[in-house]
């Protein structure tokens, strides 16, 4: 199997914020400090299936940018900023870019923060689930793009031909076409009440000029930030991210959660999600929000008698309060490497968990019997003229690759350690259950060697 293991975090430029703080305005009634973190699943823009990724961060005619990181879809920019905040009522608008020495940077994606949500005084740790973007130079991505939708109109076919051919009524074929497709767009429609959720769509798609690759259809990319809002500049170029008060040897931030699976049947993805920490045979749990697969926890957990090689098992679930809980995935942490008296933060890549309603996993696992009727569709066959014979050769000329992990969602954590791990023998990494005492909250707008990926 394949650990996540912790990369420590070293700000790239430490000059930054002195730079930043002379260009603040005095006129500001509030000036916001602002720390980017890192990031994960950035869209891969480069031939190498890669990006060099910045992140840009524009308010009020301001306009701030980390340094790029090379090669890096898991990108870590620690870079701090002070920002004069020109209204409250003005969002500041996060947007990854992939850094291009020949061209235009390509967009990877953006999302806003509405700053009158924001209390002064009050630091908030956040994850920014991006929206937008577009393949860039990914040749091979805007390929794969268009096989998918070949595979997809090809199982739509079938599914359609097999249901009229077992039941001899066409009728049938065509509510099975229906459904097949109305799963296929499963999750792009939207709660009218989320406007924040709509608001972010439609600035990734306005700040995305697609070259003649195409836009992105659906971006996971997660970037963790730091914001605090100071009455003053001097507040913010002096500010210092707070650190947990020592009451145990380590603290675990369990910050959010974003493109969790959706386990529930309705116009729009949702789930009741929750998750399990455990390590050192000590396991805590946080609580379940509702209807959401981008939770905001905001928890902090403690943990004792820790030694050098324990494991960290985040497990994420669905409350079914009706059933059983549904798992959403898992990931793991090695936590030898983490120095102590610094809050090091993670974005961990969750992989397994199962479908529970989600229609998605329910119509897949029906079809499987039909993949090799679902083979025999040639591209060709599926797309049909010019473009068919096209995208017919691009099937034999994509190279061969892993399996995908299908579990897009990611957690957000920050650890920090108070006393150094212990050198007795470490307990064996155990997987978190569901929970059979759960706290539920309603305010809230796989197999074990599937782990995390390293950051």
């Amino acid at each position: 199997s394949q650990d996540v293991y912790l990369k420590v975090c070293e700000p790239q430029n430490r000059n930054t914020m002195t730079a930043n703080y002379f260009s603040c305005s005095s006129m500001s009634a509030h000036f916001l400090y602002v720390k980017v973190i890192n990031g994960t699943q950035i869209i891969a823009a480069d031939l190498s299936n890669s990006s060099d990724p910045y992140v840009s961060i524009s308010h009020g005619g301001t306009v701030k940018k980390t340094q790029h990181v090379s090669n890096s879809l898991t990108p870590v920019w620690n870079e701090s900023f002070v920002i004069p905040v020109a209204s409250l009522d003005e969002p500041v608008i996060f947007q990854v870019f992939d850094d291009d020495t020949f061209g235009t940077d390509d967009s990877l994606g953006a999302v806003q923060v509405n700053l009158n949500k924001l209390r002064p005084g009050h630091e908030t740790v956040k994850l920014l689930k991006l929206y937008g973007g577009e393949h860039g130079s990914n040749i091979q991505a805007a390929l794969a793009l268009h096989t998918q939708k070949a595979k997809a109109d090809a199982t739509a076919q079938v599914a359609a031909s097999a249901a009229t051919t077992v039941t001899g009524n066409a009728s049938a074929g065509g509510w099975m076409s229906s459904l097949i497709s109305k799963v296929q767009n499963f999750g792009n429609e939207q709660d009218e009440d989320n406007t924040e959720e709509l608001q972010n769509i439609e600035l990734g798609a306005k700040t995305t000029t697609a070259n003649f690759l195409g836009a992105v259809d659906a971006n996971f990319g997660v970037i963790t930030v730091a914001l605090y809002l100071c009455s003053s500049a001097e507040e913010a170029e002096s500010y210092q991210m707070k650190k947990h008060q020592e009451k145990a040897q380590l603290t675990v931030r369990l910050i959010g959660g974003r493109n969790l699976l959706a386990t529930d049947f309705s116009h729009r993805p949702c789930s009741d999600p929750y998750v399990t920490l455990s390590v050192g045979g000590q396991r805590n749990e946080s609580r379940a929000l509702k209807n959401t697969i981008h939770p905001d926890w905001n928890e902090f957990f403690e943990f004792n008698n820790l030694q050098h090689g324990d494991r960290l098992v985040i497990s994420a679930f669905d409350n079914d309060r009706a059933g059983h809980d549904d798992p959403l995935g898992e990931g793991i942490l090695d936590i030898s490497s983490l120095p102590v008296g610094e809050e090091l933060f993670c974005l961990v890549r969750l992989l397994g968990g199962g479908g529970g309603e989600n229609a998605q996993t329910l119509i897949h696992d029906k079809l499987h019997p039909l993949s090799a009727d679902i083979a025999s569709y040639s591209a060709e066959a599926a797309i049909g003229g010019a473009s068919g014979k096209v995208a017919a050769k691009v099937f034999q000329m994509l190279p061969a690759s892993e399996e995908e992990n299908e579990n897009k969602g990611t957690i957000g954590l920050g650890l920090m350690l108070h006393q150094p791990l212990g050198d007795q023998e470490a307990t064996p990494a155990a997987r978190g259950g569901p929970s059979s005492n759960l706290t539920y909250n309603e305010d809230q707008e796989s197999d074990f060697e599937a782990v995390g990926r390293p950051l």
